[in-house]
């Protein structure tokens, strides 16, 4: 955990009474003796190849990492589990419908939003795109590409965790 990410969470939940560090991840309230465990948010992404053997990216058009190039996915919805995520992100993003994804692995990171570190677990997939128009436009990308795996830009890639997962992605194909 860096300084950020555990400064950040200074007061009880319960009873809004200063809270202390136990251990690493767990902080208790002196006051009502509420347990706060600092978990990992689950987040999902996808790697999607088209006909030519491409890797879809999208160029970032907000913070964190505005400019930067990404894949389509997300944080899990209360309710969802991480293939409905999946699903409900592409259609978010992608305008499209797909169901056949396999699962390539997990990935810790840290999520930098207001301010705050957060800890992430992504669970990334990968997919074939065959035959789908992808919606152009989007209110968090600026740009949609799709890079031969020798051209990408690992330098310009969003999140440390995603770059692990594209380069073993390529690895294995």
């Amino acid at each position: 955990m860096g300084v950020k990410t555990s400064m950040a969470y200074r007061y009880c939940y319960n009873c809004g009474g200063k809270l202390e560090r136990s251990s690493p991840n767990l902080l208790i309230c002196k006051r009502c003796d509420f347990h706060f465990y600092i978990n990992p948010k689950p987040a999902n992404a996808l790697i999607l190849e088209n006909e030519k053997g491409e890797i879809l990216l999208l160029k970032r058009k907000k913070q964190p990492k505005k400019g930067y190039w990404d894949l389509p996915g997300g944080f899990v919805d209360l309710g969802e589990n991480i293939e409905e995520s999946v699903e409900r992100e592409i259609k978010e993003e992608l305008g499209i419908h797909l169901k056949e994804f396999k699962y390539l692995g997990s990935y810790l990171d840290k999520y930098f939003y207001q301010g705050m570190n957060f800890p992430t677990l992504c669970f990334v997939f990968y997919g074939k795109l065959r035959n789908v128009q992808i919606a152009s436009s989007h209110e968090e990308f600026s740009q949609i590409a799709f890079f031969p795996p020798n051209k990408i830009p690992f330098e310009k890639i969003a999140f440390n965790c995603l770059k692990e997962a594209i380069k073993e992605y390529v690895k294995k194909v």
